[in-house]
């Protein structure tokens, strides 16, 4: 969900409206804003076997972590909290393990053989920088002048401005 995807106007209208709602969906459940609580909420309701995302429990353990060395370095509702008794934060890190802990206690079946999730995730680890990922924007969807709608295939990639 980077600038250079989310430019791809083009391709974006190509792409059919039940994958784009199912996009949209998981863009949605996987944001960071108000602390994870679309994802939290997801967890809630989660049938096992599920794994979870490992980011929200080590926010959390960071921003304990914080309000127990009294830092005041948080934004947003980290800094309007009053700062917490050792005792109330031991018990929130006890049940932030617990929920952690429950994920780890169902046995999660033995990994089959799919060659399709495989290849992805091999394909995942190839990841482009944001410059490459702002070329190949510009290779799929090169930029219209605003004047006459001509197009500016030799546009300046974001490094060349730096």
């Amino acid at each position: 969900s980077t600038q250079s995807t989310w430019g791809l106007k083009r391709t974006w209208a190509g792409v059919p409206q039940d994958l784009r709602v199912a996009f949209d969906q998981l863009v949605a459940l996987t944001s960071p804003r108000n602390g994870f609580s679309q994802m939290r909420e997801a967890l809630k309701s989660a049938v096992a076997p599920c794994v979870p995302f490992i980011g929200i429990y080590l926010t959390d353990l960071v921003f304990l972590a914080g309000r127990r060395s009294g830092a005041n370095s948080g934004t947003g509702a980290a800094k309007s909290q009053q700062p917490e008794s050792p005792a109330a934060n031991k018990q929130t890190l006890t049940q932030l393990l617990a929920q952690l802990r429950s994920f780890q206690s169902i046995g999660h079946p033995k990994p089959t053989s799919c060659p399709g999730l495989f290849a992805g995730v091999s394909a995942a680890s190839n990841i482009l920088s944001s410059d490459e990922l702002y070329d190949q924007s510009l290779m799929r969807e090169p930029r219209e002048s605003e004047g006459d709608g001509s197009r500016m295939a030799a546009f300046p990639s974001a490094r060349t401005l730096v």
